[in-house]
């Protein structure tokens, strides 16, 4: 069974930590890690920015813009897991390969990350 705790103590945990720049010791669900990667998105805040997802938007498209396939893979399925949907399906969108595509493409590990935030299982 793929849980959160194995997406947690693998390559999608410190994916995640990365790029959200948050701490997972604490979380030890995929409701607590959506809640906290929302939380997140705070300090990615520009001072200009009157609703902090702008800057949350930039650094992941900037992020997912110089990744290689595997990584893409990852923050896609991490998008997919916080209930962003939206904005994952728009970058594979924009980058022309879908998140199955991609898939295919990643190794073992990337594609055993994925699956676990597909699952979502505690």
């Amino acid at each position: 069974m793929l849980t959160f705790s194995d997406f947690k103590s693998g390559l999608g945990g410190s994916t995640a930590e990365d790029l959200l720049k948050l701490s997972l010791d604490e979380i030890s669900s995929w409701e607590a890690f959506r809640e906290a990667a929302l939380e997140s998105r705070a300090q990615f805040a520009r001072p200009s920015d009157e609703d902090d997802r702008l800057g949350f938007y930039d650094r992941l498209a900037s992020r997912y813009g110089v990744a290689s396939t595997g990584e893409r893979v990852l923050i896609l399925a991490i998008l997919h897991a916080i209930d962003y949907d939206a904005v994952a399906d728009g970058f594979a969108r924009e980058h022309g390969r879908s998140f199955f595509d991609l898939l295919g493409s990643a190794d073992r590990n990337v594609r055993v990350a994925a699956a676990a935030c597909i699952a979502r299982v505690d």
